[in-house]
């Protein structure tokens, strides 16, 4: 899935789960949402999870979001970003991912 989103702005990306969750039992699981400048890169421009507050778990939906103090270093261009879930039996489960467009905000 192919997002896009302002580097001026807080970012927030809620997504629905519910196949993930029936499955696996979601309700305490370990979410993350990575973004670098390609697949093979090391370099991690954006960590998102629930270790660091900024994912969130409710019922079939997890929920992204970082503020705009953290999106607004980044630089305006193209990334790849993919998320999913730590099972519990400790392998990360993929999810979903794509392209994420970071444009540059006119208005301040």
């Amino acid at each position: 899935m192919d997002i896009s989103a302002y580097n001026t702005a807080h970012f927030q990306l809620s997504l629905d789960v519910t196949p993930w969750a029936a499955a696996y039992g979601l309700d305490a699981a370990a979410w993350r949402l990575q973004v670098r400048p390609d697949a093979a890169s090391a370099n991690l421009v954006l960590d998102m999870n629930t270790a660091n507050g900024r994912a969130t778990y409710s019922t079939g939906v997890v929920v992204f979001s970082a503020p705009q103090s953290v999106i607004s270093p980044l630089v305006a261009g193209s990334y790849v970003w993919d998320f999913g879930f730590t099972a519990s039996g400790g392998d990360f489960i993929r999810c979903d991912g794509g392209m994420l467009t970071l444009r540059q905000g006119v208005t301040r």
